[in-house]
């Protein structure tokens, strides 16, 4: 059967120019065995350490001052919440500039063989039962629970079912910080065309709050908006 839900999966031709390419990362060396996604912004590799240690690594271009800003915001983000179980595991990151504006930013993460989407497709016929529901939910509850409480709290902007990872350990971790904002964004106060420009950049439509999507109610965008729901 056809799968019902799927991601942008990279070209055969994309995954062999970069298998066996080597990156340092800060004090780690790797070694690209595969491409495992493709995003408008990114590349996520499968690569080996000397040791034989599994890790993802996401590699991006920037070539302009926001965008690299976002980018090290993502990067002090994922370095801030290491060590919570269900927020994905920060390793290492560069940031090098290649030249004039144009600057490649490498972040290294635990790699975790399985996802929520995977899941999905694999249960067409059976789903989820109620136990195994409730306890995504309650590991991504966990998640937005920390970035919301941090000391300058984190609204993540782009909750979906693409950006939830399993771990080895059974638990759902949440992943995919270069959408997240720390400051609360006014319509109101901002003007409509910049915050329209941002969300359109760095968030899902299908995924956005209501707020977000209807900007003219001139609600402000807080951590609210992780957590609404359609009734």
């Amino acid at each position: 059967m056809k799968k019902l839900f799927s991601k942008v999966e990279p070209s055969s031709r994309e995954i062999s120019k970069f298998v066996n390419k080597t990156f340092v990362i800060g004090r780690h060396t790797v070694t690209v065995d595969d491409v495992i996604a493709e995003g408008g912004f990114a590349l996520v590799f499968l690569v080996k350490s000397n040791n034989g240690q599994n890790y993802a690594l996401k590699r991006m271009f920037v070539n302009n001052e926001h965008d690299l800003n976002v980018s090290r915001r993502e990067i002090q983000i994922c370095s801030s919440l290491r060590g919570h179980k269900n927020i994905v595991g920060y390793i290492d990151s560069t940031i090098c500039h290649i030249g004039g504006e144009v600057y490649e930013i490498l972040l290294l993460m635990q790699y975790y063989r399985g996802h929520v989407l995977q899941l999905m497709n694999e249960r067409l016929q059976s789903g989820f039962s109620e136990t195994d529901i409730l306890r995504i939910f309650c590991d991504i509850c966990e998640a937005v629970s920390c970035l919301h409480h941090s000391v300058k709290p984190i609204i993540h902007r782009d909750l979906k079912v693409e950006n939830i990872l399993v771990s080895d350990s059974g638990h759902y971790v949440l992943c995919d910080f270069g959408s997240c904002a720390t400051n609360i964004m006014d319509p109101q106060a901002q003007g409509i065309p910049a915050i329209e420009e941002e969300i359109r950049r760095y968030t899902t439509i299908s995924y956005r709050s209501p707020e977000m999507v209807d900007l003219y109610s001139g609600h402000p965008i807080t951590t609210k908006a992780d957590i609404w729901v359609n009734i």
